[in-house]
Order: structure tokens, then sequence, then C-alpha cells
């Protein structure tokens, strides 16, 4: 009857007294008898013991030890446990009783054991790792949120990792409303050819670029400037015409000064600064930046501003 596998009737029970031999154990005249469930015996003993602290036995056919609670799991200071149910998660840690716990992930914690879903650290704090097991483990400022009271990041800012860092503007071009933001994708991009400054809070802030006129707000949208005109700032403001005798380049985009107007032909120089071939000069090249040029031997304009021979 050794073996772990229960325990045997001896003189104290009234019954088998020469089980009292333990050297000369005969199945016949002495045979073993299982223990409860919670309990188990030592080789040769006479007395079962409960099953220890995280322990457990269900059955008194199972012949073996007492069988240990899962990682993470236990009984408590309960002895003689008899089911596997009375594994209950630890602090830290929650699942169903008899399962395999699983540890509170990052910004959460319990305290206590057994099944109970974990607690949610407060609003903008989160903890160092996982299995956490006491709400003041939910000291570090969770992304999104700065400083020593884990204030929310203002709009048209974001932070993305945890701890007490300062908060990120969003990038030119870019803008957002809310408070909180944990990414640099939660910046919102302005429309197409329209710009805003770093750190910008809503869409108000994106303005047509220089070189384009229009207004991003009530579905509008940012058009190129057209031929012959420039626009060298940024809003809403519409195009201003090309000075006098210059125009756009062929093939132009988003005109943002007034010298990005090219001279016509008879005129040479850009923007403000055309002037018309002298006389004995010409220029057939309209619109463009070449200069003016010397007339050939033998040959002669008879205005100022010529764009051919004669």
């Amino acid at each position: 009857g050794g073996n772990k596998k229960g325990y045997f009737y001896g003189a104290n029970t009234g019954t088998f007294p020469n089980c009292q031999d333990k050297a000369a154990l005969d199945q016949r005249i002495c045979p073993c008898q299982n223990c409860p469930v919670g309990k188990w015996s030592l080789v040769y003993t006479t007395e079962c013991q409960f099953c220890a602290a995280g322990t457990y036995k269900v059955s008194n056919e199972d012949l073996g030890a007492c069988h240990i609670c899962p990682s993470n799991s236990g009984t408590g200071s309960s002895t003689g446990s008899t089911a596997s149910t009375d594994c209950v998660a630890a602090a830290g840690y929650t699942g169903p009783n008899g399962g395999t716990p699983l540890p509170c992930v990052a910004g959460t914690y319990k305290a206590a054991t057994g099944a109970a879903a974990c607690d949610i650290c407060p609003t903008g704090k989160t903890t160092s790792g996982t299995g956490s097991m006491a709400a003041v483990n939910c000291g570090v400022c969770s992304a999104g949120h700065t400083g020593s009271s884990c204030a929310a990041c203002g709009a048209g800012q974001y932070k993305a990792s945890t701890g007490p860092a300062g908060c990120d503007n969003c990038p030119s071009a870019k803008f957002k409303g809310s408070q909180g933001q944990d990414a640099i994708s939660d910046c919102v991009t302005c429309d197409a050819n329209s710009d805003a400054p770093a750190g910008s809070d809503g869409g108000d802030d994106c303005l047509c670029k220089a070189g384009y006129t229009g207004t991003t707000t009530l579905g509008g949208s940012c058009s190129l400037c057209g031929t012959d005109t420039y626009k060298d700032e940024t809003g809403a403001a519409a195009c201003k015409n090309c000075p006098t005798n210059s125009g756009s380049p062929v093939n132009h985009v988003a005109d943002e000064l007034s010298s990005s107007c090219l001279a016509f032909a008879g005129y040479s120089g850009s923007g403000s600064a055309v002037a018309p071939c002298a006389v004995g000069k010409y220029k057939a090249e309209s619109p463009s930046q070449q200069n003016c040029q010397d007339c050939p031997p033998h040959s002669v304009t008879l205005n100022a501003n010529s764009s051919t021979i004669t």
C-alpha cells in the first residue's frame, strides 16, 4: 500500500492490528485504502494529509500526489482543495477558475485574486508593464498625455510614447482639432495646394499656397493661378495680373512672384523689371527670359521694342 497510493488501516483504527508491522505489509490481510478527495498520504502511513495550499485532488481513485495549480494561480491559504476550480488567478492576473491565468495587460491592474477582469488605469495613465497588482502602478503617462499630471496633449499635437515627455506638434500642412492624440497619423492632411503651420488645430488653418487661389473651407479648393497671373501670398486672395508687357511662361506651374512673369517679344526682363528692346535690338521669343539681340549687319529696327528685323 505504498508509493503514495493512499493509506492503510492501522491499529489505531481498531481493525487489522497486525498492520502496524509496516515492514511486512500483506495486501491479503492488510488492504490499503484510497485517501479521500483533497487528501493524500506518504508511503506506509496510516493517515491521510490535506493537500497543501496551491494544490488539489479531485478523486479518491486518483492514487497519486495532489495536483499543483496552474502557473500564477493558487488556492490562497486554503488546504484540502477538492477541485481544479479551487485554483484562482493571482493578483495581477485574470482568467477562469481552474484555467491558466493571463497577466493584466499594460494600462490595467488587479489587486484581488479570482476570475474578475483587470481594472483599467485612470484616464491618461498606464503601467510600465504587464501583471500590475495595484492602482499605484498606474504612474506612467500614457501615449497622448504628458507632464506630472498626465494631461492630454493639446489640439494640434500628438505623443506616441509613454512617459513624461512633451507632446509633438502636428507637422506643417497637417492639423488636428481634438486633444490626446497618440500618433502622427492622427494629424489630418490639408487639402491639395494648401498649407498650414506646424501645430495647427483646425482645417481653417489650411490656406491656399502662393501661386494658388481659393479657400479650403466649406468644400472649396485651391486652384492654380491662370495664365498671365501670379500670387505671392498664402490665403484666399485673388491672383494678380502680370506686369505690363509680361506673361506666364509655357507650361507654367504655380507662379508665386511677379518675377515669374516673363517679358513678351520686343521686351526683356521679368516682372517689374521688363523693359523694351532699344532701337537696333530685337527679341522674337515670347514670353521668355532671353535678352534683346543686336540686329545683324546692314539691318536695323525702326523703333524700340521690336520683335522682328526690318
